[in-house]
């Protein structure tokens, strides 16, 4: 068969053969656009046009095209998928390098707090952070003074902490 003549079958069974690939699809579990999957089986088709007498045998072949580029794993369609998410992969990795650290503000309130002018305030932030006093009944303990007392310290500085990240100043 010619490519003229492929070229002219292909179109008048073209929605049977994107119907094929949808349903192949999701027999496979596949998220492949069966656009595409057609137009892999028909440069595949055109290369071995030769072998290919009849449109019953154009159609036969078109639809086994499909189904093997869905179900085999080695498929053409396979590895430019594979080789497209490498390139997203590594889009992704580029953008992640120029990107700015999400806690950036945050790393400097703790900068900022531990250079705080309140020697009490800087105490109790080091205890809690350097020496793991980090609950309010090892802050009591530490400090040996009530639950209620220590409580009200970590809030304080917890909150002094948020004001600074989002003003960046104290």
């Amino acid at each position: 068969m010619t490519k003229a003549r492929i070229d002219q079958e292909i179109p008048k069974m073209y929605e049977r053969l994107l119907l094929t690939s949808q349903r192949m699809c999701a027999k496979y579990n596949r998220t492949y656009d069966s656009h595409e999957v057609v137009s892999i089986a028909y440069e595949y088709i055109v290369k071995i046009r030769s072998k290919i007498e009849t449109t019953d045998q154009l159609k036969r072949w078109m639809t086994a095209r499909i189904c093997q580029e869905i179900a085999k794993s080695k498929s053409v369609t396979n590895q430019k998928i594979s080789i497209s998410s490498y390139e997203v992969i590594e889009n992704i990795i580029r953008e992640q390098e120029q990107e700015v650290d999400p806690y950036e503000n945050e790393v400097k309130a703790v900068d900022t707090y531990f250079q705080i002018n309140d020697r009490v305030k800087r105490r109790v932030f080091e205890v809690y952070y350097n020496e793991g006093q980090n609950t309010c009944r090892k802050m009591a303990s530490y400090f040996n003074i009530s639950i209620v007392s220590a409580m009200n310290l970590i809030q304080e500085m917890k909150q002094d902490l948020i004001e600074i990240a989002q003003n960046e100043t104290f």
